[in-house]
């Protein structure tokens, strides 16, 4: 059974959207206005808070990927 990974509480707890999204905003020369920045920043915390969970999952590391489905 894998072993879950410790440092995603600490970085749950860490993480600041603003200090994030200035970062990205400069790195890819994109602003974000004023008037979105509210809204922004709360979807960069969703955005963290599932990732978490994704990451935190015990996946056992003999698991095979799923095939790909085509209807």
């Amino acid at each position: 059974m894998a072993e879950p990974r410790k440092s995603s509480a600490k970085a749950a707890s860490t993480f600041d959207a603003e200090r994030h999204l200035d970062m990205m905003a400069a790195l890819v020369d994109m602003p974000v206005a004023e008037a979105h920045r509210d809204g922004v920043c709360q979807n960069l915390a969703r955005i963290h808070a599932m990732a978490t969970l994704v990451f935190e999952a015990d996946v056992p590391e003999n698991t095979e990927p799923a095939s790909v489905h085509r209807p």
